[in-house]
């Protein structure tokens, strides 16, 4: 499976990028997400597929849950760790 992204970043959650596939539109998102988010910007747009190598992510997941939610919410290491000890 390939998918192409665009990945935009939070402005308001350091290090946060949010994965959606290239044309999606932003108003289909949970409104949780959105206001979680603020406002989001533009970043990169890549083709992620299984042999893909992204620095903080493994593709496979990437993919499943673009499959599963429609996004893929990359959030900083940091926080990952504090949620997962909460």
């Amino acid at each position: 499976m390939n998918i192409a992204c665009d990945i935009f970043k939070s402005a308001k959650q350091p290090d946060t990028y949010l994965y959606l596939p290239v044309g999606k539109d932003q108003a289909q998102l949970p409104e949780g997400l959105l206001a979680l988010l603020g406002e989001i910007t533009p970043f990169l747009t890549i083709d992620v597929h299984p042999q893909r190598h992204l620095a903080q992510a493994k593709a496979d997941e990437v993919l499943k849950a673009i499959q599963d939610n429609g996004f893929y919410l990359q959030m900083a290491p940091d926080k990952i760790l504090a949620e997962q000890a909460e």
